[in-house]
């Protein structure tokens, strides 16, 4: 069941006083399906251990899901998630906790896991979609066709409303390449993981204000003497190795060059202008 969000204090939440920008985040989300962009920073973990907090008081039968794509992350993102909320966490990745019931899982208010353990939940029907309240995916620009990311949200959607759970999505780097490529990118994670995109626009001043920006400096040095030296023998070293490579293709005749793409094309073409070289040199 999903209430307004004003029937619980933020204070009672997490123990973070949350900035502006983060509350409005947390609003939103709350309310249906989103993908929260901020830059690195931000405090993106911060609105996600809120709402798991809104959503464990509005469904205390249900379990948390935080999902996260490096197994050092299931440690941080989990410890992070009990220290703010006091919820008791599984810790599953690899062999850890894969092994868990699932009446031991269900014992958890929430699940820090790697994609590929949850999946193994669903297909062994340890866990459900319907026993899941909020389903949070770190890292979610992840989410294409053949990203582990996508088996899941598969199941997702033929779940049922009211069952199916609310879904955040977290990502500092929600797509790259030119405009068009740009919106076609978030388009398309969108759709896959039934959400719309947020970015803070009320309190976007206090976004900036917030985020620690590096100071760029340049400074022009000077190439010392033993640098000048080392370049030279690297030159001469180069020259010499293209010398070689340009002999052996002459004498491998019309043996045609390799994918350079291709990193076992490349070894394969190597070994075999050898072998010709030594069958010419033998000849």
């Amino acid at each position: 069941t999903r209430h307004s969000i004003s029937e619980h204090s933020l204070n009672q939440l997490v123990k973070y006083k949350p900035r502006p920008y983060q509350i409005e985040c947390y609003t939103v989300a709350a309310q249906s399906n989103t993908i929260v962009y901020l830059p690195t920073g931000a405090g993106k973990t911060l609105i996600a251990v809120m709402l798991a907090a809104l959503m464990k008081r509005l469904n205390p039968q249900k379990v948390i899901l935080l999902i996260v794509d490096r197994i050092p992350l299931v440690f941080q993102q989990g410890e992070y998630l009990r220290l703010q909320t006091g919820m008791t966490v599984l810790f599953a990745c690899g062999e850890l906790g894969a092994d868990s019931t699932e009446t031991e899982i269900m014992a958890h208010d929430a699940i820090c896991c790697t994609a590929q353990v949850f999946i193994n939940f669903l297909e062994t029907k340890r866990v459900r979609m319907c026993d899941v309240s909020l389903l949070i995916m770190d890292e979610i620009h992840h989410a294409s066709i053949n990203h582990q990311y996508m088996t899941f949200l598969r199941e997702y959607a033929i779940c049922k409303l009211p069952f199916c759970p609310l879904i955040l999505g977290l990502t500092a780097s929600p797509a790259s390449g030119s405009i068009l490529e740009l919106f076609g990118k978030l388009s398309e994670t969108a759709k896959a993981a039934h959400c719309q995109y947020f970015t803070p626009c009320l309190y976007y001043t206090s976004l900036q204000e917030s985020i620690n920006r590096p100071q760029l400096g340049f400074a022009l040095v000077e190439t010392s003497q033993e640098e000048q030296q080392m370049m030279a023998v690297i030159d001469r070293h180069v020259e010499k190795v293209t010398l070689k490579v340009a002999t052996l293709l002459e004498i491998a005749g019309g043996l045609q060059g390799p994918d350079t793409k291709d990193v076992h094309d490349c070894r394969s073409f190597c070994r075999r202008l050898l072998e010709i070289a030594h069958e010419k040199r033998s000849d």
